[in-house]
């Protein structure tokens, strides 16, 4: 095997021969350190040495020298052991002077983002969670999921370790923003070390470097009471750190309008062969609606939520890690709520109107462990997962003046057992295989009173309620293998999938007190057995400053259905399909993307979609099932525009596409006087089509002044079967969001969002429009070092051109803080201060307009503590 050992070293100096420290020497087989081979950094003195094994047979190399305050240089170099010295030449912008003298908020090394907590961090930034929102192309949503330049996070290490990998928000939320030293945004980051210099990447982690004087055991209390509703929320994140040893925990109650359903979730980006695997989520019955839009959760949900959720870590050593984690949520969540829904149809319009008030328990634990060893040339992890959840609710509803009360349970035990290796061969060669095995046995039941869709049954008798009932047992397995080796300057995978899964559905539909002998399709024993193995061929392969990459896969699926309830419905069917996919990136310099994307995915429908039985899928939704395959053609492309200027903090992104999928159904829906809906299929071909454009432009000055602005047009285009008629249903939206925040540390800092949405839903004889405009405006007053006030507004105008006026509701808040030590925060506040009573908003979907009124929590007087411990 051909291997040589290369050693380039020499010094770095300025132009005045003064010795430059924190230099990155990067060594590259590219101009564009497309597969980078080894780096290194000056010291003190300005020396540096970049060593590694020449395991290719290339006669020259590309040595790069990036540092922030100089100008970066790129020579070609031979393939042998050289002392090459440099002298850069000093940057002269006005942007350089300012992060100069901001003590070098940003530091750039290669592709990452050092960011100095302690520059960018406001007066009012509690935990670490507030600061990240602070960095230019951060973004955090409100389930504490991160997102990077529009695209999630695919990692969040803490001094350099993944504890809590997709659970991150539990840390960021509980971290104190004192307790940071650096956030590192790390661009084209491999998780895997083996894949470092072997394969390209455009995922983006975060990695919290904690200061050296932090104690041990650290974190954040937060505590809130308030009147004359009483409530209450206490929220304590304690954190223990150590070289080999990592715990974060988390107690959370609260009343105040906080959910707490989605702690433990999983966040984070995962493109793996093996995740690709995994049982998708499935969900027959629709349970008691209790989520919100537009506005924060405070001002509408009426909750009593739990949390605990405790994540440790051992770092056995360099490479190798084992996690356990465990979470229970306890949350009972309430929403009044009124509906108004217009269907369309070319020369008819149907409206219903629904009052409601739902609500809905949520119990969850959840408990794992992984095994890790994180090596240079091979790989092993090993995670098993076990979740039971228990939902039950009830929905009590006015439906067009008719009064209806349904209540929900769905009880779901699920086991995941994953294991993944990978392992260098021989030189550029590697191989990784993995397996998945998922078990699951759900049971859900919705009963309806009064009964519903009575006339189904052909009864006489007097009855109190329809029920249903449905028992799920699903079972999956799955392998891979993936082989990557190169051919010259092309690299190549071949990879493949196998994947067995086995469904038992069981279901009965019925009336009662009436004891009927039911038969199908009001009971159903259905078994599904599917066996797909895909075989799939990647390359890409770079061009000058091109790179081009695409893939084709050989898809054989074998499906048999047996339905014995009703013998005539058995079925065994194959198919074979080809999936081909190309992406052409150009880069014109290290500012400037290009490229193009297009795919073509053919698919079958999923078990969802083949369950043969009627299924009441909520109190006013019938849902009956086709039993034959439908087959899905979707060609998609995604032309797209990218320049992203790290220095001058500014990034713009130009997009659109073009959407095309075939259908072998087309979907029946009727809606009768009394907003009773029936959903079923026909076997008549139809085509979904989609045209998108989008933009966003972002400018920031780190520590002052974030600026964004987005814009989305959608036009979609297909036919329904709609109350006994065939339309052609047409939707254009478009959707502005803006965002403007500034503070300087100075007197005062201001907040301002806004979201403007336009859609029109219109047939060939009919049309009609909605429109909704929401506003959020913050401003805080620093009176003094230790004392701010807060002023707070969220308003929203919506309508409809059905409608005679638009609906305008304005919420203002008022809060006083007072910080009397570092670690302390108490704060006084009114919610809802003019008492509003209600809040309006609207969307539409194909040939359907919603406007939504949700009731809000009164006026609330709140004390609040903060303390960093």
């Amino acid at each position: 095997m051909y291997c040589q050992q290369i050693t380039i070293k020499g010094l770095i100096t300025a132009e005045k021969n003064e010795a430059i420290q924190g230099c990155i020497v990067t060594v590259s087989n590219s101009k564009t350190l497309d597969k980078v081979l080894a780096y290194g950094t000056s010291i003190s003195n300005g020396a540096y040495e970049v060593n590694f094994d020449n395991n290719t047979k290339l006669d020259s190399l590309y040595l790069t020298v990036k540092h922030f305050s100089y100008e970066s240089i790129l020579i070609k170099i031979p393939a042998k052991s050289i002392i090459q010295n440099f002298i850069l030449t000093e940057k002269i912008n006005e942007l350089n002077e300012v992060i100069i003298k901001k003590e070098r908020t940003l530091e750039v090394k290669g592709d990452t983002l050092s960011y100095l907590v302690h520059g960018i961090k406001s007066a009012k930034d509690y935990t670490i969670e507030d600061v990240l929102k602070r960095i230019p192309g951060i973004s955090v949503k409100e389930n504490g999921q991160i997102t990077y330049n529009e695209k999630p996070i695919s990692h969040l290490y803490i001094n350099g370790v993944d504890l809590l990998e997709g659970r991150y928000s539990i840390a960021t939320q509980g971290i104190p923003a004192d307790a940071v030293k650096t956030v590192d945004v790390m661009k084209r980051h491999h998780h895997k070390r083996i894949d470092i210099g072997r394969t390209e990447s455009d995922n983006v982690s975060l990695n919290l470097k904690i200061k050296d004087g932090v104690n041990a055991l650290f974190g954040t209390l937060k505590s809130e009471i308030g009147i004359p509703f009483l409530t209450a929320n206490a929220d304590v994140t304690p954190i223990y750190l150590r070289k080999k040893i990592q715990n974060i925990g988390s107690l959370k109650a609260n009343n105040i309008g906080k959910t707490l359903k989605n702690v433990g979730d999983d966040l984070q980006l995962d493109n793996s062969n093996a995740y690709a695997l995994k049982l998708n989520e499935l969900q027959v019955i629709s349970p008691p609606n209790i989520n919100g839009v537009a506005i924060s959760d405070k001002f509408w949900l009426d909750n009593d939520s739990k949390a605990i959720t405790n994540d440790a870590l051992y770092k056995v050593n360099d490479s190798t890690l084992v996690k356990w984690n465990a979470n229970y949520v306890n949350e009972l969540s309430r929403i009044e709520s009124k509906t108004t829904t217009t269907f369309l149809a070319n020369d008819a319009t149907n409206t219903n109107v629904n009052i409601s008030r739902n609500q809905l328990r949520t119990q969850r634990f959840q408990t794992g462990s992984s095994q890790e060893i994180n090596k240079r040339n091979y790989y092993l992890k090993n995670s098993f997962n076990i979740k039971l959840t228990d939902n039950t609710g009830n929905e009590k509803s006015n439906l067009n003046s008719i009064d209806v009360l349904s209540t929900f349970n769905r009880r779901d035990f699920l086991l995941n057992e994953i294991i993944t290796f990978k392992k260098v061969v021989s030189r550029n060669k590697t191989i990784e295989s993995g397996a998945v095995v998922d078990f699951e046995l759900k049971n859900e039941t919705l009963a309806v009173n009064p009964p519903v869709f009575e006339d189904l049954f052909n009864s006489n008798s007097l009855n109190s309620k329809t029920a249903q009932g449905v028992r799920v047992t699903r079972f999956n397995a799955g392998a891979f293998a993936e082989y990557q080796f190169a051919i010259g300057k092309v690299e190549w995978k071949l990879n493949q999938t196998a994947n067995y899964q086995h469904f038992n559905f069981m279901s009965g539909l019925e009336l009662q007190p009436t004891t009927t002998n039911l038969e199908f399709p009001f009971k159903s024993d259905f078994e599904f057995d599917k066996t797909t193995s895909i075989t799939e061929l990647k390359s890409n392969v770079l061009l000058g400053k091109t790179r081009i990459s695409w893939s084709l896969a050989s898809e054989f699926i074998s499906l048999q259905m047996n339905e014995k309830a009703e013998t005539n419905l058995n079925l065994n069917k194959n198919y074979l399909f080809l999936q081909p996919r190309l992406n052409i990136k150009h880069t014109f310099n290290s500012k400037w993307i290009a490229g193009t994307s297009y795919s073509l995915k053919n698919s079958i429908s999923d078990f969802r979609n083949l369950i043969p039985p009627l299924i009441l899928s909520s109190f006013n939704t019938l849902v009956q099932n086709p039993f034959f395959v439908n087959k899905t053609q979707a060609h998609s492309i995604t032309p797209y525009l990218n320049f992203d200027d790290v220095l001058s903090s500014f990034y713009l992104n130009l997009n659109c596409g073009w959407d095309q999928t075939k259908s072998d159904v087309t979907f029946d829906s009727e809606v009768n006087s009394d907003g009773f809906i029936t959903n079923k299929v026909i076997l008549r071909p139809n085509t979904f089509l989609t045209y998108r454009f989008g933009t966003t432009i972002r400018k920031s000055f780190l520590g002052s002044l974030n600026a964004n602005l987005s814009y989305n047009f959608r036009y979609t285009e297909n036919e329904l079967f709609f109350n006994n008629e065939f339309l052609i249903s047409l939707n254009k939206s478009h959707n502005i969001d803006f965002e403007i925040s500034w503070d300087e540390g100075t007197w005062f800092g201001a907040v301002y969002k806004a979201n403007a949405f336009l859609s029109t839903s219109f047939l060939p004889r009919n049309e009609v429009e909605n429109k909704a405009l929401f506003q959020t405006a913050n401003l805080d007053f620093y009176t003094s070092e230790e004392t701010r006030i807060s002023l707070g507004t969220e308003a929203a105008t919506a309508t409809t051109s059905r409608a005679a006026k638009a609906d305008t509701n304005v919420l203002f808040n008022a809060q006083f803080f007072y910080k009397p030590s570092k670690k302390l925060f108490l704060s006084a506040g009114l919610l809802n201060l003019f008492d509003t009573k209600v809040f309006t908003t609207t969307n539409s979907l194909a040939n359907i307009v919603n406007v939504y009124q949700f009731s809000l929590r009164p006026r609330q007087f709140t004390l609040g503590l903060n303390y960093s411990f």
